[in-house]
């Protein structure tokens, strides 16, 4: 198995065992023992104080650390850097403080946090460590020439979305007809990669196709990745399409929260009712 192999590994290996442990504890807490479940149900959450500060803080090191580890599937030298420094705020209270959990979601979370070790080594110390600074320089246009441009920009468009429908209107879900536009954008947003990526695989998509990725993107996306892909490529694709819907919710609320900040500021008034009040 080569050290490359090994790293991505390792990589959905931090990522699904917290998961999975986190459903356990969510869905099963009968597994906790009776002292623990008692312990559990009667703990005070209102103790720390989760500030629209600290939910911010949060979602943005959510969001940076679902980065970091894109970044060195692709063997980025930044994503070595931010997945360190992330490492590190890890260990930051509140973050870093004990937890109550079930005996098999706490083994998860042993599989995650050894996983992060091999990652570390791996990146800093190994052979493999070697390609993080090779790695020649794109410039913008070679961007938007393969499928990263669309990505990044349909989780700009999310977060402003967000953030301008919570600061407007108190509410994140746009009304009509701004609904309207918001999905034509992200169509068009779906599409220019699927078009991109057709052309870096050399498929040839029949047409039924084509309008699938317009009309259900998110139905169609999945089939075309396993249809445009070896096997294996196909199943690596598909994790990453998991990972931009994830990077898409953490876009929402990370610009829904900037909004609710936004109408605290000003009085826990959105902007639409304070330009009202004003010309009144």
């Amino acid at each position: 198995m080569s050290q490359k192999t090994l790293l991505r590994i390792l990589i959905l290996g931090e990522i699904i065992s917290p998961l999975i442990g986190a459903i356990i504890d969510q869905f099963f807490p009968q597994l906790l023992p009776k002292a623990l479940q008692d312990y559990f149900t009667s703990s005070d959450s209102s103790e720390f104080q989760w500030g629209a500060f600290w939910i911010l803080s949060i979602l943005g090191i959510a969001f940076a650390y679902l980065a970091s580890l894109y970044g060195l599937w692709r063997l980025r030298s930044w994503a070595r850097w931010l997945y360190t420094s992330l490492f590190l705020v890890y260990f930051y209270p509140p973050f870093f403080e004990p937890t109550v959990s079930s005996a098999i979601a706490n083994i998860c979370s042993e599989l995650s946090s050894g996983c992060s070790g091999g990652i570390l080594v791996l990146i800093w110390v190994s052979e493999i460590s070697r390609e993080f600074s090779n790695q020649p320089r794109k410039s913008v246009k070679e961007y938007f020439n393969t499928g990263i441009a669309p990505i990044l920009i349909l989780l700009i468009c999310v977060f402003v979305s967000s953030l301008l429908s919570v600061a407007m209107t108190g509410d994140p879900i746009v009304g009509q007809p701004w609904k309207t536009f918001e999905i034509i954008l992200f169509s068009f947003i779906m599409y220019w990669w699927y078009y991109l990526d057709k052309a870096q695989h050399d498929y040839r998509a029949g047409k039924w196709l084509n309008m699938a990725v317009v009309g259900c993107g998110i139905i169609a996306v999945p089939v075309y990745l396993f249809r445009s892909r070896p096997l294996r490529q196909a199943v690596m694709a598909f994790l990453m399409f998991l990972l931009v819907i994830v990077g898409v919710g953490v876009s929402f609320m990370v610009g829904g929260g900037i909004g609710k900040v936004i109408i605290d500021l000003d009085g826990c008034e959105t902007v639409f009712n304070h330009s009202v009040n004003q010309s009144i």
